[in-house]
């Protein structure tokens, strides 16, 4: 995850590493997520946000793919339903990270209503963002290179991969070569300095974390998840279930 305009992997050695993080890292963990089903789409660093399904780089859900699951999921909405709904899993009314991320769990988990069932005449019936029960009713994309504005600027932050459960943007994965001599560490702090958990504003974009579930960080065979509560290494757990592989699979 980088500024767009960040002197860090120009040069040389910057380009080593960042085609080494590319190919021993990032595009095993994409390649992966395509033999599980997801719609995978890998981005450089020069893009137009229609490419990532958006009409700008302020934004961060895939809201085609959004209204698009909610009709799949929910058959009974009408086009001003998806509207009210959008708006809702999209506007936020506090500054909070951790309230706001709370807010969408909330969804996410407990559901919501619209005022009535069009179709039958059922009033408040629930509305689900994600369909826990039958998977097949949800989208699944991961978009490395997945360009997003600094609040307040015109820089730019890229996430190595973002991962989106129906348009959300529920995962973001930090990769680093292991050429880096701290690779985790230093993936740890650049979500932190992202999600502007390090003191200071104009470094990244909030926005983005109010959805966020998981974060990752990985180098070539080493993995660690946590949350955005989850600040330093000591408190990332160390991935260690490759379901639905198993370890034997891998190793083959």
């Amino acid at each position: 995850m980088i500024l767009s305009n960040d002197n860090k992997y120009r040069g040389n050695l910057g380009s080593t590493l960042k085609l080494d993080e590319y190919s021993h890292v990032e595009k095993p963990f994409l390649e992966q997520l395509a033999g599980l089903g997801w719609e995978v789409l890998e981005l450089q660093m020069q893009q137009q946000p229609g490419q990532s399904f958006r009409t700008s780089f302020s934004e961060v859900v895939l809201r085609p793919k959004l209204r698009e699951a909610l009709v799949k999921i929910n058959p009974f909405l009408t086009d001003a339903q998806v509207d009210e709904l959008e708006r809702k899993i999209t506007t936020f009314q506090k500054s909070s990270l951790l309230e706001n991320n709370q807010q969408v769990l909330h969804y996410l988990l407990e559901n919501t209503t619209v005022s009535k069932n069009e179709q039958t005449g059922e009033l408040s019936p629930t509305v689900r963002f994600v369909d826990f029960d039958n998977l097949e009713n949800n989208s699944f994309t991961a978009i490395s290179q997945f360009k997003v504005v600094v609040t307040g600027t015109d820089h730019h932050i890229i996430p190595d991969m973002v991962l989106f459960v129906n348009g959300l943007p529920l995962v973001v994965v930090e990769a680093k070569s292991s050429k880096v001599k701290e690779p985790i560490p230093e993936a740890i702090d650049q979500l932190m300095r992202y999600s502007e958990q390090r003191g200071d504003t104009g470094e990244g974009n909030k926005e983005l974390f109010f959805y966020n579930q998981i974060l990752v960080t990985t180098c070539r065979t080493e993995a660690k998840f946590g949350t955005i509560t989850t600040q330093i290494e000591k408190h990332f757990y160390r991935w260690t279930d490759p379901y639905p592989k198993t370890l034997t699979q891998l190793e083959n």
